[in-house]
């Protein structure tokens, strides 16, 4: 007999739910972890708005009792990312991109603390990438290479991959 695993959607930090589920079961999962993690929880028919105590917000947004959109917001709602459903990862607007990337102080790896540094060190040697320079803001990090800006998340169990911002405008493939 073969068992079913759950999917879950990591949203933020004990906010992981299952999104395959109706609005009802989302609210309830959703609530229990709010509950037990200091995190508040606004809901109406449509809509559950979750927010954590560090600025994190998530909208998840249901037509007919499924899933039709989820925002991530990091800053407050400043900027969002939306989740690309069919891979459960968030895709951020090369917008939001090039907002995170102005935050980010670029210099070399004598300006880097130690996890950040740690972390870039292994992005280079693991896809050796060729960099001019590193750089981080908080949990943001970024390479510049000859050509583009490659944007990570520092998640502190490991890095989650936000995209690129080519230098001559075009968008990437």
């Amino acid at each position: 007999m073969s068992q079913q695993q759950e999917t879950k959607t990591h949203l933020f930090g004990e906010m992981d739910l299952n999104l395959d589920v109706g609005s009802k079961a989302i609210r309830d999962q959703a609530f229990h972890i709010a509950e037990a993690c200091g995190y508040f929880i606004k809901y109406s028919a449509n809509l559950i708005e979750l927010y954590s105590n560090d600025y994190d917000i998530v909208k998840i947004t249901f037509e007919n009792d499924k899933v039709t959109k989820v925002l991530r917001s990091e800053d407050n709602g400043k900027n969002f990312e939306e989740l690309e459903a069919n891979k459960k990862l968030f895709k951020c607007s090369q917008t939001t991109l090039k907002n995170y990337n102005n935050k980010i102080k670029y210099g070399n790896e004598k300006t880097l603390p130690m996890c950040q540094g740690m972390a870039i060190n292994s992005l280079v040697k693991e896809y050796s990438i060729p960099v001019i320079r590193y750089g981080y803001h908080f949990n943001l990090i970024g390479i510049e290479t000859h050509k583009q800006f490659l944007m990570w998340r520092d998640l502190g169990y490991g890095l989650e991959f936000l995209g690129i911002i080519n230098k001559d405008g075009t968008t990437p493939k």
